[in-house]
């Protein structure tokens, strides 16, 4: 939204996004596209990740920006933004990168990536609710155009008016310095319950596959299909003893299927039996695996 100005003296209105992206980013580029803007999304494959090739073929003259997610919050696969980065630094087209749940896992990742706006939030990395941050870049000592959206005072060097709430700021400050000391511990911590639940599943004996290219995911995250199983009833089946969610708005009136697991091609029945299961840094590894074992069994009670 900061980018209208620039956009409007320019003349360059195309964006470029996934169909899987936050709701922040979508319901953002949806409102541009009232306003006149062209609006491009694409979808990934049944890895879960977007295909470079399409991402470069939609570059034209007149774009604006490109806005990616770097790693999906509903199946953890990470998106090829290192070699879009590179991209479109050649073409001058600008680059942001939604890092919300790559900040304090994919750190040295994150060093190396090419962009010109970057942004998190801090309860992501184990800091405080309710502040983040948006990483403007300079290129030849220029910040990128980004304006203000809001008006009042001269807070964030104009960009974003109000009394700074100085405790979040300080909070998500020290978050980000434990994160760089410990991601790494973390990461092997995260890797080990992941082989865990993973060694679950193997051994029992689910018609089960995993969503997205687990080449390309995150060890805090597991996207599971549970053949012929009911997320909902799966879900409602193990409350007791755990959270699961299916990535979908569920409500006593309507169910709406996960609109990035819609968008990645699986068929219907499939999406309708998946679950996603996360886990941090905080996690304890023994609970986490008798309370999976414990979907697992009623998985394959449901299943029959």
């Amino acid at each position: 939204m900061g980018l209208r100005e620039y956009a409007e003296t320019t003349g360059k209105k195309h964006i470029i996004t996934s169909s899987i992206e936050h709701k922040a980013v979508l319901e953002t580029v949806k409102s541009l596209k009232k306003q006149g803007y062209e609006v491009d999304f694409v979808d990934p494959d049944l890895s879960g990740r977007v295909r470079v090739s399409e991402i470069k073929s939609l570059v034209r003259d007149d774009t604006l920006l490109v806005s990616l997610m770097y790693v999906n919050n509903e199946t953890g696969i990470i998106q090829p933004v290192n070699e879009i980065g590179e991209f479109l630094t050649e073409k001058k087209v600008l680059f942001h990168i939604d890092a919300t749940q790559s900040c304090g896992k994919l750190v040295k990742e994150l060093q190396t990536i090419k962009y010109n706006m970057l942004s998190f939030s801090a309860h992501k990395l184990q800091g405080p609710q309710g502040i983040g941050a948006l990483i403007l870049r300079r290129q030849a000592y220029k910040l990128p155009p980004v304006k203000n959206i809001m008006y009042g005072g001269q807070q964030e060097h104009g960009i974003r008016p109000g009394t700074t709430p100085v405790a979040l700021v300080a909070g998500m400050g020290v978050a980000c310095n434990i994160a760089a000391k410990e991601y790494q511990a973390n990461q092997a911590k995260a890797k080990e319950i992941k082989n865990g639940l993973l060694s679950i599943l193997n051994n029992s004996g689910l018609k089960y596959h995993l969503n997205g290219d687990q080449n390309f995911c995150v060890d805090t995250t597991l996207n599971i299909c549970f053949e012929g199983v009911s997320s909902e009833a799966l879900m409602i089946s193990t409350k007791r003893f755990c959270g699961i969610s299916n990535g979908s708005a569920c409500t006593s009136k309507s169910y709406s299927p996960s609109y990035v697991l819609s968008a990645m091609g699986m068929p219907v029945d499939d999406i309708e039996s998946s679950v996603r299961i996360s886990w941090g840094a905080d996690s304890e590894k023994t609970e986490i695996l008798k309370n999976f074992y414990e979907v697992v069994e009623m998985a394959k009670k449901l299943q029959g």
